[in-house]
């Protein structure tokens, strides 16, 4: 997502140089050689903030080649090649990143995304776990592109081909505001939603044991929320396979609506 790649790229370059990432677990302690390491990291943050991810990818490359410790670039070259659809790699590198930060929330949902992508069910919860002890014990901070908010991670990037792409986010607490369990948005190639599908929940007024579920799509017309159609309505919430699977094939073919209303003024993407 273009829009929220800029804000990113910048959070995530300010994080990685002000912490000194490339240095720590360095293999030298010669300062020469730290300072022209850094000044080739921050060229190939600055690469990547510019959009040319194959030739910062070179330079990341480069660095751990000299310093397999060096975690920003373990990072940075992780997240090119999740965006490049090269998932084994993604997470293998990220591995890395996370044997030396293991609750390191953003190399957590990176891994997330590798291992989804994967299929690799077991390794996805693992890592869901932790995240979610973290984000209990509020050690999450949001940084677009990765939290959205502090209730919401992206679990899935579905590359579409051409910029285009599918985002599938997993809210923390179903039972807090804004009350959505999964949301699932379809990407143009300006970074902009087209498509927006939540699982929406609501408590009963009288019992608190019974619950409501609901799958509907905010109807975006020219960058605006124009309508609401709800397609289905269950008691029970489902995992989260079977959800992916009524969005996916909502966005692909939408069924008809049980029930549609009107919504007037309100933008796809909230002014900042």
């Amino acid at each position: 997502m273009k829009k929220l790649s800029a804000l990113f790229c910048l959070a995530l370059a300010a994080f990685f140089l002000s912490s000194g990432t490339v240095t720590l677990h360095a293999q030298t302690a010669d300062p020469a050689k730290i300072a022209a390491l850094q000044a080739r990291f921050k060229s190939g943050v600055e690469l990547f903030n510019a959009g040319k991810n194959d030739d910062a990818l070179k330079i990341f490359d480069a660095i751990l080649v000299e310093e397999p410790k060096a975690r920003g670039s373990l990072f940075f070259s992780a997240f090119i090649q999740l965006r490049k659809g090269q998932y084994e790699t993604a997470a293998t590198l990220i591995d890395r990143f996370l044997e030396l930060e293991p609750r390191d929330f953003k190399g957590i949902v990176l891994a997330i995304q590798a291992n989804q992508a994967l299929h690799r069910t077991a390794k996805v919860e693992a890592l869901r776990k932790t995240l979610f002890e973290l984000e209990r014990a509020g050690s999450i901070t949001a940084v677009p592109g990765l939290t959205d908010t502090h209730s919401m991670y992206i679990r899935e990037r579905i590359l579409l081909g051409d910029g285009r792409s599918i985002i599938v986010g997993e809210y923390f607490n179903y039972k807090k505001e804004p009350f959505v369990v999964y949301l699932a948005e379809q990407i143009d190639t300006t970074g902009n939603p087209v498509r927006r599908l939540v699982l929406s929940y609501a408590p009963d007024a009288k019992d608190a044991n019974v619950e409501s579920f609901a799958l509907s799509e905010y109807v975006i017309v020219n960058g605006e929320v124009k309508q609401i159609n709800i397609y289905r309505q269950d008691s029970t919430r489902p995992d989260y396979e079977t959800c992916r699977r009524w969005m996916l094939e909502a966005i692909k073919n939408p069924p008809k609506p049980i029930y549609s209303a009107p919504i007037t003024g309100t933008p796809a993407i909230p002014k900042q």
